[in-house]
């Protein structure tokens, strides 16, 4: 005993400074590092999304951009839920995303539809620069999150390498239209990574289009489908704003495609 305790005493300052430097080191660039992989615990990121969701709600202003009677009310819907966030469904993507080996942090990111950050500061948290992740939506209160229609959006050609559109094609009237202009934008080599609920007898009709009419209408832009998933699952049709009660079995379908540069003719509609 009496050899133990100078050795001990010895190794704590090493030890100390070696789990310091470990916590403060800069992050290595295939590597997360220790702050992130924290905040990507369930509760240190659900505080975190929530305090700056609070944060924003207590400073700013909701901006809207006028909507179509068809899109009434998908928008209302999306709106009162504003603050809620799926964060399986996202973290999907990013694994798909990984999977095509686009480096995170040299890509430019853009979400469309996400209704709030936390789609944005999850995508960070996995690694894309915080600068390269933009985002629209038909209502805003963030400034990273740009007031804008998918079917017409205003960045030039080419603006970015990866364009997400998750669980929002249902709710887009003309769906070929948005799917055309994330083709523009989206860089020759670049990724679109789409979500989308189907089932054929659901009374909403834009819920009735399977992927495949959505991968057909821009068929001339497409290089490659490098990955489709199908995930049966039970929904309650009062919450997803579909129907007034019931439940229902969709049919929630993934694909990840590289884009191509085609004319624009000849584009089918969905």
């Amino acid at each position: 005993m009496q050899l133990v305790k100078p050795i001990v005493k010895r190794c704590l300052p090493y030890e100390l400074i070696n789990a310091l430097w470990w916590l403060l080191r800069p992050e290595p660039s295939n590597t997360l590092g220790f702050w992130r992989l924290l905040l990507l615990k369930r509760y240190p990121f659900r505080f975190l999304v929530q305090l700056r969701l609070l944060y924003l709600e207590l400073t700013r202003k909701p901006v809207f951009l006028a909507v179509s009677e068809e899109e009434r009310k998908g928008f209302d819907r999306n709106f009162r839920y504003r603050h809620r966030f799926g964060r399986q469904r996202v973290e999907r993507w990013l694994r798909v995303c990984a999977a095509s080996n686009k480096s995170f942090r040299d890509s430019r990111l853009l979400i469309i539809g996400p209704r709030n950050e936390a789609e944005l500061i999850l995508a960070w948290l996995h690694g894309f620069r915080w600068d390269n992740i933009f985002a629209i939506d038909l209502f805003s209160v963030s400034p990273k999150i740009a007031v804008m229609n998918a079917e017409r959006m205003d960045f030039p050609d080419d603006s970015f390498d990866i364009v997400v559109a998750c669980a929002v094609l249902p709710y887009i009237p003309n769906a070929s239209d948005a799917l055309r202009e994330m083709a523009r934008i989206c860089r020759p080599g670049g990724i679109l990574l789409l979500r989308n609920s189907y089932y054929e007898r659901l009374p909403n009709p834009y819920f009735s289009r399977p992927m495949d009419r959505y991968l057909g209408s821009m068929e001339a832009y497409l290089d490659y489908v490098f990955f489709r998933e199908k995930e049966p699952i039970e929904i309650d049709l009062r919450k997803a704003g579909i129907a007034d009660s019931g439940t229902a079995p969709v049919l929630v379908e993934y694909a990840g495609v590289y884009i191509k540069k085609q004319p624009k003719e000849g584009v089918a509609k969905c």
